[in-house]
């Protein structure tokens, strides 16, 4: 399966560009407040990424680079915002397609190997929980809405 990050600067129509970063795992998470009783407009939906950091990458080290740096900014900085898109797919396939608008760095993690030299990255991207509604998951669902409800 192969995953794809894309990303654009934070503005509205920005155009998305892909990173060529090479990608491990790709995990959704939403989460409720503790103290909520669901349903609730409190929800958040972040998206966690796993990826390769390689020392002798050209073309592909200074799209590392922005990621770290970006992981850097306050969350409050209107800089701090990024249009994201991860698309998994297997060949002509595509099973799932995350949409963020205006995600920003949750969590941002390094490790590197020094037998190696190489790492590894774990990013983990949020939206403001107002912004929730523009969330958008698509691609590779058996089961309709029309079926849900049955």
């Amino acid at each position: 399966m192969g995953l794809v990050l894309k990303m654009g600067e934070g503005k509205k129509g920005a155009v998305l560009k892909d990173t060529g970063i090479e990608l491990f795992s790709c995990s959704l998470i939403k989460e409720l407040p503790v103290k909520s009783v669901a349903p609730s407009a409190d929800e958040t939906y972040s998206i966690a990424l796993e990826g390769k950091i390689s020392k002798n990458s050209e073309g592909i080290e200074p799209t590392l680079k922005t990621i770290a740096e970006w992981a850097n900014m306050p969350s409050g900085s209107v800089l701090a915002l990024r249009n994201i898109e991860v698309t998994e797919n297997t060949g002509d396939y595509t099973y799932r397609v995350y949409t963020m608008p205006l995600a920003f760095v949750f969590s941002y993690k390094e490790t590197f190997e020094e037998s190696e030299g190489e790492g590894r990255f774990t990013l983990v991207m949020r939206m403001k929980k107002e912004q929730n509604t523009f969330f958008n998951l698509t691609g590779g669902f058996e089961q309709t809405t029309e079926d849900a409800r049955a």
